[in-house]
């Protein structure tokens, strides 16, 4: 499936490179009143680890990040709400449910109502969210007991330790989710499914390796691999540079090794093809910019504002394709 990925590819870079651009056509999101109940068009579930930002993401679609911004406190519940998508005189009203990321027997039971193959109308799509390792955890309890375990693996505890400690809770997590979508997507024709990796205004500088962990194919910048062109150099055949991969090969035709997250997206996608499922973006978000703090770890933000509400509105305009928005 290279050419598949490779689109994949070309959609996460067209992201990166709109983040300093306003893009053309915005599609709008607001939030509906709760005394709407017109008839949706589908729901969206937003699912992933706790403190990847599922919940700031929700804010973002509904239109509830202004300047006092102060994101809400972690929910252990899901609650429906109603939004639509917007472009010119299209439009869509969808739903969105936040499945608890926080290991509960809430967010157990909201994985398997949502997703339950029995109920006749699955999810319209999933919105994963993940942050390569940058999740926020407000609990002084919570932050002890990681610490903690990463000491009892023989590790210093530094920003290396923690990062590979909440990428393998986000893996397991992705993991499990993975499973209840593969049982309920086969009786729905057109779903899709969309990997947001967020905060990604604390690793912008290094937004290549994080493309590199959740891309299949992308290439890793870190490697140098025999005739591989030198970044900035235009080679015949290859996009230029500032494009498409900038400047390395193009991704798709990368050899293994890949990270785990990698291998199950793309034998989870694998699978949902072979329904004729083809609709799959990965799309780096950064809803609220601002700095990370765990203990006596800091991390500034290397993002604005500005560039965050650029990086909504690529992958809004993305989720409006998705829903259909100006198809019928």
């Amino acid at each position: 499936m290279p050419e598949f990925w490779e689109a994949v590819g070309q959609r996460w870079q067209a992201a990166v490179d709109a983040a300093g651009d306003v893009p053309d056509g915005r599609l709008v999101t607001e939030e509906l009143r709760r005394r709407d109940r017109r008839e949706l068009s589908g729901t969206i579930a937003i699912t992933g680890y706790r403190g990847a930002g599922k919940t700031v993401l929700r804010d973002g679609l509904l239109n509830r990040i202004e300047q006092n911004y102060v994101p809400p406190p972690k929910s252990l519940v899901d609650e429906l709400h109603r939004f639509t998508l917007e472009r010119g005189r299209d439009l869509r009203r969808m739903g969105l449910v936040v499945v608890p990321g926080q290991s509960s027997a809430d967010r157990s039971d909201s994985l398997a109502r949502i997703f339950d193959p029995r109920r006749e109308i699955a999810p319209a799509g999933v919105i994963h969210v993940v942050c390569w390792g940058h999740n926020t955890i407000d609990s002084v309890q919570d932050r002890r007991t990681i610490r903690k375990e990463i000491e009892a693996s023989g590790r210093e505890f530094d920003l290396g330790a923690l990062q590979d400690w909440n990428r393998q809770a986000e893996l397991e997590e992705f993991r499990q989710v993975a499973e209840h979508v593969g049982g309920v997507w086969g009786r729905n024709s057109t779903p899709w499914l969309i990997i947001a990796v967020a905060q990604s205004h604390l690793y912008w500088n290094a937004i290549e390796r994080a493309a590199h962990h959740y891309v299949p194919g992308w290439p890793d910048p870190d490697e140098k691999k025999p005739g591989q062109p030198v970044p900035g150099q235009p080679v015949p055949g290859q996009p230029v540079p500032g494009q498409l991969g900038r400047g390395h090969s193009v991704p798709g035709r990368e050899p293994e090794p890949e990270s785990e997250f990698r291998q199950d997206l793309r034998g989870l996608v694998e699978d949902m093809r072979t329904r004729g499922q083809t609709r799959i973006a990965v799309l780096p978000l950064a809803s609220y910019p601002n700095d990370y703090r765990f203990d006596n770890i800091r991390i500034k933000s290397g993002l604005g504002a500005a560039e965050g509400r650029n990086l909504m509105g690529t992958f809004a305009t993305t989720l409006g394709e998705f829903c259909d928005l100006g198809t019928r």
